[in-house]
């Protein structure tokens, strides 16, 4: 919702002057709004369904019908909408159970001077609780793609790792992130790799803020392979490091220079 967008109000009220008189109070704040006023649990249930609410104010009491009960239909909806409790006759003791029970914020009908404020409130912070589930989804989707991909992926921190994909682990010879999470990732690495590392390849990457090229590493079982790997430095102040076992295909480069070799000199 933009600033210049209006407001959708559903109001829980079954009398049309109390209605009316959260609407010119909301309106006497600044805001500008579309609502509507709802009386029993059947057209809440509908209103919930077919249109998208910014907030909700409701009174406590209503014929048949209460704040509590509409409370639990909107949090059964699964919908995130500030629930706000407009009454005339709740006690204190009725309040604490609403908030408890995760209303918002209530106010009495008779002292209705920071209903703009809250309703305001209410509703940037639904907008910031809404912003950060979205965020957490591309966060995961894109956990999901990292570890779906063959390749080894680590993000490593202060130098040690901070995160590891499952092609990681396979490619290094672990099973679980645990063994890795937390650890210095030169354990990967020869003495000679690390100085290599250090001397050569570190200082070029911060020069550009990345480096490609082959190195030496090491498995869980000591064996060693020839891996492509590609290190990035993030805004964060993390390294990224992709990387894929290369000893097949330096096989088969290091087999046609000698078949090369040979047909270039027979003889030898």
């Amino acid at each position: 919702m933009t600033r210049n967008e209006p407001l959708n109000v559903l109001l829980i009220e079954d009398s049309e002057d109390d209605a009316l008189l959260v609407i010119r109070t909301l309106k006497s704040g600044g805001l500008r709004l579309h609502w509507q006023r709802v009386q029993s649990a059947e057209s809440l249930r509908t209103l919930l369904r077919e249109h998208a609410w910014d907030v909700i104010i409701a009174d406590y009491h209503l014929p048949g019908f209460d704040a509590p009960a509409a409370l639990e239909m909107v949090q059964q909806s699964e919908l995130d909408i500030p629930f706000i409790v407009v009454s005339g006759a709740i006690g204190e003791e009725f309040a604490v159970e609403m908030m408890k029970a995760g209303a918002h914020d209530y106010l009495m009908k008779d002292n209705l001077v920071r209903l703009s404020e809250a309703v305001q409130r209410e509703v940037r912070e639904a907008h910031n609780r809404k912003e950060r589930r979205d965020a957490e989804v591309i966060i995961n989707q894109q956990l999901a793609a990292i570890e779906a991909v063959i390749d080894g992926i680590a993000i490593v921190q202060e130098g040690a790792y901070l995160y590891v994909n499952q092609g990681y682990l396979t490619l290094f010879g672990y099973v679980d992130p645990v063994e890795l999470v937390g650890q210095p990732w030169t354990n990967l690495y020869s003495t000679q790799e690390n100085q290599r590392f250090e001397g050569e390849i570190f200082p070029q990457m911060k020069q550009i803020g990345s480096w490609f090229g082959e190195a030496t590493a090491t498995r869980k079982d000591g064996s060693t392979f020839a891996q492509e790997i590609s290190l990035t430095l993030t805004d964060y102040g993390s390294m990224v490091a992709v990387c894929r076992d290369i000893t097949e295909s330096k096989k088969a480069e290091q087999y046609l220079k000698q078949l090369k070799d040979y047909r270039l000199n027979p003889s030898r």
